[in-house]
């Protein structure tokens, strides 16, 4: 009798109390932190793997904000059509490729609101003759140099902005005269007879 009444509680207490507490989680269910550690002696020793969670079943707004260091795996990312000597960028709305440039060009930033682009930094090709006409108000669309050969008639001068005197000369025999000029700038060669030249810096 004593023994049966032993078996008894035993069975008891494990029926009320339990050896191990266990909950069935069901779709839509949400976790607290009071369920975990009310079921801890069962979900400690489980492992949520990659194999355990459905594509799409965790979103973006439920990962919360990434903050600190080391928190974003670039070995992992990739862009369709990626080639060595790409180049990733924001276009404003995406992240975006940019293709790899020829040798010796240099990527160039279009400023803010603009996407970056290959182009050169070094001089480009002469520019000479008739589009270049003294005593004309013309604007830059590079850095570049004004380049102006003129007689001994008048005396030669380079403006930039054009209401600036930048470079001046009057000597018997010919004058030569070379000038900056930065992009967006006005510019304009004044004289007698001028030949103008313009030297691009660039695109």
């Amino acid at each position: 009798m004593r023994k049966l009444l032993v078996l008894l509680l035993v069975l008891m207490s494990a029926t009320c109390f339990g050896a191990t507490r266990q909950k069935t989680w069901v779709t839509g269910d949400p976790m607290t932190a009071n369920d975990l550690n009310a079921d801890w002696d069962n979900f400690h020793s489980e492992k949520i793997t990659a194999s355990n969670i459905a594509n799409g079943a965790v979103g973006n707004n439920q990962l919360g904000t990434i903050t600190g260091s080391g928190k974003i795996n670039f070995s992992a990312l990739t862009v369709a059509g990626q080639v060595q000597g790409d180049v990733i960028y924001h276009n404003g709305t995406n992240w975006a490729r940019l293709g790899a440039g020829t040798a010796g060009q240099a990527l160039i930033t279009g400023g803010a609101g603009a996407n970056p682009a290959w182009g050169t930094n070094g001089f480009g090709a002469w520019d000479a003759g008739a589009p270049w006409i003294k005593d004309t108000d013309y604007t830059a669309s590079t850095d570049g140099l004004v380049v102006a050969m003129g007689d001994a008639a008048d005396a030669l001068r380079i403006f930039t902005p054009v209401a600036t005197m930048r470079a001046y000369m009057n000597i018997a025999g010919g004058q030569c005269l070379t000038c900056p000029v930065r992009k967006g700038d006005t510019w304009k060669v004044t004289g007698g007879t001028v030949t103008i030249y313009w030297l691009p810096l660039g695109n």
